[in-house]
């Protein structure tokens, strides 16, 4: 499952400290972080977080 933050200026903090402090406590692996988008582009976090779902059955 995809996981999209949306906001650099809200979440950055975070993704800094899981990739310092967290990932250099033994308490994540490194490509950790890495398994999380951070945008500040709506379509892209959309389009990220849809990413996986399988269309539905179309309509006629």
């Amino acid at each position: 499952m995809p996981i999209v933050l949306l906001g650099h200026a809200y979440w950055d903090g975070l993704m800094d400290w899981l990739g310092g402090t967290v990932l250099s406590g033994g308490n994540i692996s490194a490509p950790d972080p890495g398994l999380v988008t951070v945008t500040d582009d709506v379509e892209e976090a959309v389009a990220i977080a849809t990413s996986l779902v399988a269309p539905g059955p179309s309509r006629q």
